[in-house]
């Protein structure tokens, strides 16, 4: 639910109250023909990508997909709106008696292609991207406040977000959220290490490589890549630009990202008088 709201705080999609699958009464209002025709506009051949990953022959490939796919007819398939960022910031809160406080700060990030994005990916896995990362230790291994603490960047095709996430009590609530607020203006204000730097390039480089250890992975990789990039990305090209990402890159896009308006949403007991912003 928490990502729900902080997604319609971003994207400006869905009024509060409503997921992001939609309201519950249109939902129930869906027929096998509605399915049916939903099918129909958007699974064609226009927007169909097949990955293969591993050991295979590309003209048993070629072979089994005309086998399979050769007589599959379709439209010119859907077109997709433009995705574009909300440009009013909201807070977002929802009022639950659950166990846990969930609290979400949302910023804009980088489009998916963008070459700030490797600087990002950077300053994220120093921030909040690892057990070794700023809000891990200090908010749960130092304070002890929160069960799970972490940020990540996600990228689409025209716009993207950062996500700063924090589980905790609803006691602790408030104080996680200034704490997470104080170490982002850190970064933001005060910059980032050489040996933080370092460290973060190097552990972003090797996660890269063994995310791409196994044929699923690669597959994943490159079909997403050639669906949204229109083109299949070198693994080694990314090692490269993650190399090349300089400290003050680093500290640039820190900056400007976070000096602009951030949107946030909060789930749990009593949270409506919780000050995110």
């Amino acid at each position: 639910v928490a990502y729900d709201l902080i997604a319609s705080a971003m994207f400006g999609k869905q009024p509060l109250g409503q997921t992001i699958l939609g309201p519950r009464e249109l939902i129930a209002s869906y027929t096998r023909e509605d399915i049916l025709a939903f099918r129909a506009r958007h699974y064609s051949p226009m927007n169909t990508c097949v990955a293969i990953a591993g050991n295979f022959d590309l003209n048993q490939v070629k072979d089994l997909m005309a086998q399979r796919f050769g007589d599959w007819t379709g439209g010119a398939g859907e077109i997709f709106p433009v995705n574009a960022v909300n440009q009013r910031p909201q807070t977002l809160t929802a009022d639950k008696d659950t166990e846990q406080a969930h609290i979400c700060l949302g910023y804009r990030g980088k489009p998916l292609g963008d070459a700030d994005a490797y600087p990002m990916a950077v300053f994220n896995s120093i921030l909040g991207g690892g057990m070794s990362s700023r809000l891990f230790q200090r908010i749960r291994e130092e304070m002890g406040a929160a069960y799970s603490v972490y940020s990540f960047p996600s990228t689409y095709t025209n716009c993207g977000t950062f996500t700063v996430y924090a589980g905790t009590s609803p006691e602790t609530a408030q104080q996680v959220a200034d704490e997470l607020l104080r170490q982002i203006r850190l970064l933001r204000d005060g910059g980032v290490t050489q040996e933080e730097f370092d460290m973060a390039k190097e552990q972003l480089k090797v996660s890269y490589v063994l995310g791409l250890e196994s044929s699923s992975a690669r597959m994943s990789a490159i079909g997403r890549s050639k669906l949204l990039r229109g083109h299949a990305v070198d693994p080694q090209d990314v090692i490269r630009k993650i190399k090349a990402v300089t400290k003050e890159d680093v500290e640039r896009v820190a900056h400007r990202m976070f000096g602009r308006p951030f949107s946030a949403s909060a789930v749990g007991r009593n949270i409506d008088g919780l000050k995110l912003l």
